[in-house]
């Protein structure tokens, strides 16, 4: 039974080092407010349709929540309102509205922007970082609910995977369509301790 207990509390020890070793630095004790915005950001499906996105936010992950207000982003940049713009591969609209954040899914912060990438910007707000976010939507055409779906932002401040591309996709869920290839985008995450 001892050594049962033993290796118990050395589990325990581990598990809980191992989730403390993912916590960001700048998390801080408190509830960390992470605000998102992406600017007019483009990318494709499969068949060469495209949809062109742009949208602000903020959300937390403990506990989770989500909305669309985020004032550190709209004193830094400016107001980005919500929209969508749906074209087909001749580029005639098909579709174009608003979209609602509903529900966080995941984040993975790549941490806060280094020195080097703010003198490339010429400054970036106290807070900036890179990251990955992808969220629950609800797209929205005259105000009336047509779809939802799953968007993915990603910022490549910080010190993101090789592989990842700045993007901001959209899978446009029980339909098959899925802008899943990034071809432009522009995006900032701020994270602030409340």
């Amino acid at each position: 039974m001892r050594r049962m207990w033993s290796l118990l509390v050395a589990s325990a020890l581990a598990i809980g080092y191992v989730l403390l070793a993912d916590v960001p630095a700048n998390a801080g004790f408190g509830t960390a407010t992470v605000e998102f915005g992406s600017f007019p950001s483009v990318s494709r499906a499969d068949n060469g349709d495209t949809v062109e996105l742009a949208g602000e936010g903020s959300f937390t992950l403990q506990p989770k929540s989500i909305n669309g207000v985020a004032p550190r982003i709209a004193e830094a940049f400016g107001d980005v309102p919500r929209t969508f713009i749906h074209r087909d591969a001749q580029g005639d609209v098909l579709a174009q509205g608003t979209w609602e954040p509903n529900a966080v899914l995941s984040y993975q912060s790549f941490g806060p922007a280094t020195e080097e990438q703010n003198a490339e910007f010429g400054g970036l707000p106290p807070g900036t970082e890179g990251g990955k976010l992808r969220m629950k939507v609800t797209l929205l055409v005259g105000g009336e609910d047509v779809a939802d779906g799953v968007i993915t932002i990603v910022c490549l401040l910080g010190e993101p995977p090789a592989n990842a591309e700045e993007a901001m996709l959209l899978l446009v869920q029980d339909t098959g369509v899925n802008f899943n290839r990034a071809f432009s985008g522009d995006n900032v995450f701020i994270r602030h301790v409340d």
